[in-house]
C-alpha cells in the first residue's frame, strides 16, 4: 500500500515538474 502510494506520489511529482518546465520552456 505505502509503496504503491510512494510510486503515484513520484510521478505526481514528475509530472508537475515537466509542467513547469514547459511552462518556463513556453
Amino acid at each position: 500500500m505505502m509503496g504503491a502510494e510512494n510510486i503515484n506520489r513520484r510521478r505526481h511529482i514528475m509530472a508537475v515538474r515537466g509542467i513547469n518546465k514547459v511552462i518556463l520552456v513556453g
